[in-house]
Protein backbone atom coordinates (compact mmCIF):
# COMPACT_ATOMS: atom_id res chain seq x y z
CA UNK A 1 0.00 0.00 0.00
CA UNK A 2 1.24 3.48 -0.88
CA UNK A 3 1.59 6.02 1.91
CA UNK A 4 -0.23 9.14 0.73
CA UNK A 5 0.28 12.45 2.46
CA UNK A 6 -2.52 14.91 3.11
CA UNK A 7 -0.66 17.36 0.84
CA UNK A 8 -0.84 14.95 -2.11
CA UNK A 9 -4.51 14.25 -1.43
CA UNK A 10 -5.16 18.02 -1.32
CA UNK A 11 -3.43 18.47 -4.69
CA UNK A 12 -5.53 15.64 -6.14
CA UNK A 13 -8.72 17.24 -4.78
CA UNK A 14 -7.87 20.61 -6.34
CA UNK A 15 -7.35 18.88 -9.70
CA UNK A 16 -10.60 16.91 -9.48
CA UNK A 17 -12.56 19.97 -8.33
CA UNK A 18 -11.22 21.97 -11.28
CA UNK A 19 -12.16 19.21 -13.72
CA UNK A 20 -15.68 19.01 -12.30
CA UNK A 21 -16.16 22.78 -12.26
CA UNK A 22 -14.52 23.75 -15.56
CA UNK A 23 -13.84 20.61 -17.60
CA UNK A 24 -10.09 21.28 -17.43
CA UNK A 25 -7.20 20.62 -15.09
CA UNK A 26 -5.60 23.53 -13.27
CA UNK A 27 -2.00 24.45 -13.98
CA UNK A 28 0.72 24.17 -11.34
CA UNK A 29 0.42 27.86 -10.44
CA UNK A 30 -3.30 27.53 -9.76
CA UNK A 31 -2.73 24.47 -7.59
CA UNK A 32 0.03 26.23 -5.64
CA UNK A 33 -2.01 29.37 -5.12
CA UNK A 34 -5.09 27.43 -4.01
CA UNK A 35 -3.14 25.37 -1.47
CA UNK A 36 -0.43 27.90 -0.60
CA UNK A 37 2.25 25.50 -1.86
CA UNK A 38 5.49 26.26 -3.68
CA UNK A 39 5.95 25.17 -7.28
CA UNK A 40 8.38 22.49 -6.08
CA UNK A 41 5.83 21.13 -3.59
CA UNK A 42 3.19 20.93 -6.33
CA UNK A 43 5.58 19.21 -8.74
CA UNK A 44 6.59 16.76 -6.04
CA UNK A 45 2.92 15.91 -5.42
CA UNK A 46 2.32 15.46 -9.16
CA UNK A 47 5.23 12.99 -9.30
CA UNK A 48 3.64 10.99 -6.47
CA UNK A 49 0.09 10.85 -7.88
CA UNK A 50 0.76 8.05 -10.42
CA UNK A 51 1.78 5.77 -7.56
CA UNK A 52 -1.84 5.47 -6.41
CA UNK A 53 -4.06 6.92 -9.13
CA UNK A 54 -4.38 6.93 -12.90
CA UNK A 55 -2.63 10.22 -13.54
CA UNK A 56 -0.31 11.54 -16.26
CA UNK A 57 1.19 14.80 -17.43
CA UNK A 58 2.10 15.65 -21.00
CA UNK A 59 5.55 14.25 -21.66
CA UNK A 60 8.25 16.86 -21.04
CA UNK A 61 5.82 19.36 -19.48
CA UNK A 62 3.99 20.13 -16.25
CA UNK A 63 0.62 20.08 -18.05
CA UNK A 64 -1.84 17.60 -16.60
CA UNK A 65 -3.16 15.23 -19.24
CA UNK A 66 -5.38 12.87 -17.23
CA UNK A 67 -6.64 12.20 -13.76
CA UNK A 68 -9.14 9.41 -14.09
CA UNK A 69 -11.84 9.55 -15.13
CA UNK A 70 -11.08 12.97 -16.68
CA UNK A 71 -8.99 13.81 -19.72
CA UNK A 72 -7.67 17.34 -20.13
CA UNK A 73 -7.51 16.84 -23.91
CA UNK A 74 -10.35 15.90 -26.26
CA UNK A 75 -10.96 12.18 -26.59
CA UNK A 76 -13.62 10.19 -28.47
CA UNK A 77 -15.58 10.10 -25.20
CA UNK A 78 -17.46 13.40 -24.92
CA UNK A 79 -19.25 13.99 -21.64
CA UNK A 80 -22.18 16.37 -21.16
CA UNK A 81 -23.68 17.23 -17.81
CA UNK A 82 -27.28 18.46 -17.82
CA UNK A 83 -26.89 19.25 -21.54
CA UNK A 84 -23.55 21.10 -21.34
CA UNK A 85 -20.56 19.43 -23.04
CA UNK A 86 -17.16 20.44 -21.69
CA UNK A 87 -15.71 17.20 -20.31
CA UNK A 88 -13.89 14.25 -21.83
CA UNK A 89 -13.41 10.80 -20.33
CA UNK A 90 -10.06 9.03 -20.57
CA UNK A 91 -11.64 5.96 -22.19
CA UNK A 92 -14.88 3.99 -22.53
CA UNK A 93 -14.78 2.33 -19.11
CA UNK A 94 -13.88 5.66 -17.46
CA UNK A 95 -16.85 7.33 -19.18
CA UNK A 96 -19.02 5.08 -17.02
CA UNK A 97 -17.41 6.55 -13.90
CA UNK A 98 -18.23 10.13 -14.89
CA UNK A 99 -21.76 10.07 -13.49
CA UNK A 100 -20.31 9.46 -10.02
CA UNK A 101 -18.48 12.78 -10.33
CA UNK A 102 -21.76 14.67 -10.83
CA UNK A 103 -24.23 13.37 -8.21
CA UNK A 104 -27.90 13.83 -9.08
CA UNK A 105 -27.13 15.22 -12.53
CA UNK A 106 -27.80 13.70 -15.94
CA UNK A 107 -24.52 12.70 -17.54
CA UNK A 108 -24.59 11.98 -21.28
CA UNK A 109 -21.85 10.00 -22.97
CA UNK A 110 -21.37 10.53 -26.69
CA UNK A 111 -18.76 8.31 -28.30
CA UNK A 112 -18.26 6.05 -31.27
CA UNK A 113 -17.23 2.48 -31.74
CA UNK A 114 -13.53 2.48 -32.48
CA UNK A 115 -14.02 -0.73 -34.50
CA UNK A 116 -16.98 0.02 -36.79
CA UNK A 117 -17.46 3.78 -36.26
CA UNK A 118 -21.09 3.52 -35.11
CA UNK A 119 -22.22 6.25 -32.74
CA UNK A 120 -22.70 5.29 -29.10
CA UNK A 121 -24.87 7.44 -26.86
CA UNK A 122 -26.30 6.83 -23.44
CA UNK A 123 -27.25 8.72 -20.31
CA UNK A 124 -26.49 8.00 -16.68
CA UNK A 125 -27.49 9.38 -13.33
CA UNK A 126 -25.77 8.39 -10.09
CA UNK A 127 -24.02 5.42 -11.67
CA UNK A 128 -27.10 3.96 -13.37
CA UNK A 129 -27.85 3.94 -17.11
CA UNK A 130 -31.11 5.87 -17.51
CA UNK A 131 -31.33 6.09 -21.29
CA UNK A 132 -29.74 4.65 -24.38
CA UNK A 133 -30.34 4.56 -28.09
CA UNK A 134 -28.80 1.11 -28.18
CA UNK A 135 -30.51 -1.86 -26.57
CA UNK A 136 -27.22 -3.66 -25.92
CA UNK A 137 -24.04 -1.84 -25.07
CA UNK A 138 -20.76 -3.70 -25.03
CA UNK A 139 -17.33 -2.36 -24.18
CA UNK A 140 -14.42 -3.82 -26.09
CA UNK A 141 -10.98 -3.11 -24.74
CA UNK A 142 -8.40 -2.95 -27.53
CA UNK A 143 -5.53 -3.24 -25.09
CA UNK A 144 -5.37 -6.00 -22.47
CA UNK A 145 -6.00 -4.57 -19.00
CA UNK A 146 -2.58 -5.81 -17.85
CA UNK A 147 -0.97 -3.51 -20.47
CA UNK A 148 -2.96 -0.30 -19.82
CA UNK A 149 -0.19 1.36 -17.87
CA UNK A 150 2.56 0.44 -20.36
CA UNK A 151 1.80 3.48 -22.50
CA UNK A 152 -0.50 5.59 -20.37
CA UNK A 153 -2.27 7.78 -21.44
CA UNK A 154 -2.33 6.29 -24.95
CA UNK A 155 -3.58 2.80 -24.07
Amino acid sequence: MVDVSSEILSVRKVIVDSFVRTGHAPDTNEIGTTLNLSRQQVLSALRELPKFDTFAVEQGTENIRILSPFSNLPTPFKISVDGEQRWYAVCGPESLAMSEMFPGQKVSIDAYCRDCGDRIQFEMRDGEVVGSGQPDLLIHLGVPAAKWFDDLPYA
